[in-house]
């Protein structure tokens, strides 16, 4: 696809694709045109992601609750009873790294364990 070098050729560019008898760029108009299609794809792009996003949540969901701190919503996961013991992952692992080694199971027969997601990450 080759892209339109100056105002004429855009406004012919913008008059096939429309289906209009005439299109009339302003002074600077191709700058302008050009800068549109760049926040045009900037938001395609965000709306793509967020698509993405909520059918990997649909997929995978959370496997605990949430908690509201600070208008931050937190996920975590409680088992057991007893003395508490929170604990919080390193960067780049999940929840699922403490339950899939059984260590939330193994402390959780003797105590409350706590295990929060670092935000961005559950």
């Amino acid at each position: 696809m080759t892209l339109p070098v100056c105002h004429h050729e855009v406004e012919g560019s913008l008059r096939a694709a429309s289906g209009l008898k005439s299109v009339t760029l302003f002074e600077h108009g191709a700058g302008h045109v050009q800068e549109a299609l760049g926040h045009t794809a900037q938001g395609a792009a965000v709306l793509y992601n967020r698509q993405r996003a909520e059918a990997a949540e649909r997929k995978t969901p959370p496997m605990g609750r949430f908690l509201d701190v600070d208008g931050v919503g937190l996920h975590y996961i409680e088992r057991g009873e007893g003395e508490p013991i929170v604990l919080i992952h390193g960067n780049g692992t999940m929840i699922q790294d403490f339950t899939i080694s059984d260590l939330v199971d193994r402390l959780a027969s003797r105590y409350r364990v706590i295990v929060f997601d670092r935000p961005g990450y559950g």
